[in-house]
Order: structure tokens, then sequence, then C-alpha cells
């Protein structure tokens, strides 16, 4: 009984490395910076880890805690908005396309959002 357990664990384990690998090398991973500036001049941007963590650059009143990949075109960022004695979290949906020029294009599901974003890395 042991003996198949453990093979079984070894087996879903090897199975797992793929995915694992195909994460680690996500095109989108890495420190990317908006074209754009902030009205005060500043700029901003977001870093997108492999482990599914993700931080916001740039930005004291909106944060970005966690994304992950749905499809080809589509990543789903967890932002947390902070501001006058209140905290809002949201899921947010973006088609996120990769340009052959190195341009991240990101936009929300909504059409509220458009962006171009820079690697820095």
């Amino acid at each position: 009984m042991r003996r198949s357990l453990f093979i079984s664990v070894s087996t879903i384990a090897l199975l797992a490395l793929p995915l694992l690998a195909a994460s680690a090398t996500d095109p989108l991973l890495g420190k990317w910076m908006c074209k754009e500036t902030l009205g005060d001049g500043g700029s901003f941007g977001f870093e997108l880890k492999a482990d599914g963590k993700a931080a916001a650059i740039g930005t004291a009143t909106m944060q970005v805690e966690h994304w992950r990949r749905i499809d080809k075109n589509h990543i789903e960022l967890t932002e947390v908005s902070i501001g006058n004695g209140s905290t809002s979290r949201d899921v947010c949906v973006y088609d996120a396309r990769l340009l052959a020029d190195g341009t991240l294009v990101m936009t929300s599901k909504t059409g509220w959002y458009k962006g171009k974003f820079n690697r820095t890395e």
C-alpha cells in the first residue's frame, strides 16, 4: 500500500514539472512600466512573478497582489485600491497582447482601461 502511494505521488510530481516550467518561462514575467506618465509626471507599472505574485511599481494607492494567466491572451490581476480611509479588492481580467516590438498592450475586459507597457528588465 505504501509503495503504490509513493509511486502515485511521484508520478503526479513528474507530470506537474512541465506545468511549472511553462509558467517560469511565461513571456509576461518581469517588470513592466507604462509608456504614459501619471498626472504628476511620475511613472507606474507592475511586476509579474513566476509564483503568481505581483507587485505594483510607482503607485501607493493601487497595489497588485497576484496574477494568473487565463489563456493565451488573457490575464487576471488581483488589485487593491487604497484611499480615503477605505480599501477595496478587485479581480480584474485584461486582454494582454505582447506585440512584435516587445510592447505589452493591456485592455480591461470592460474596456475602461487600455495601457501600453515596456519591459524594464
